[in-house]
């Protein structure tokens, strides 16, 4: 069946963008990954 409603359109365009947007970033630029895990650790150690 040829025929797609836009919200499953929608829905694939977005999921084709994150993935090749996690590709970009993790060739591209690593750091940012690491500096929100470090970032998460010292917000759960405040909040404890």
């Amino acid at each position: 069946r040829t025929a797609i409603s836009p919200k499953d359109a929608f829905e694939t365009r977005q999921d084709l963008n994150e993935e090749e947007a996690a590709q970009v970033h993790g060739v591209k630029d690593p750091a940012p990954a690491s500096t929100q895990s470090v970032l998460a650790d010292g917000t759960d150690s405040a909040g404890n």
